[in-house]
């Protein structure tokens, strides 16, 4: 069972967790999109591609998901 630290709750429900993490993917590769992409635009497309996800992927486990888990608990755990 997975649940948040210092609690017995028992794990969201899959399309609350999808939906929050389509959130987070939103979030990020929209950004990232806007931001990098026009300055990686003369590598390879799967370079491109690499990094982007790379970066993506880096994002939502270290910055993005935690704050996201936190905002929406009340819905996500209820």
């Amino acid at each position: 069972m997975v649940s948040l630290p210092n609690t017995a709750s028992p794990p969201p429900p899959k399309y609350k967790t999808a939906t929050v993490t389509w959130i987070g993917v939103y979030i990020c590769s929209s950004l990232l999109g806007y931001f990098l992409v026009p300055y990686l635009g003369g590598l390879p497309y799967l370079l491109r591609q690499a990094i982007t996800t790379g970066l993506v992927v880096s994002l939502l486990a270290y910055v993005v998901m935690p704050r996201l888990t936190r905002l929406f608990r009340k819905w996500l755990y209820g």
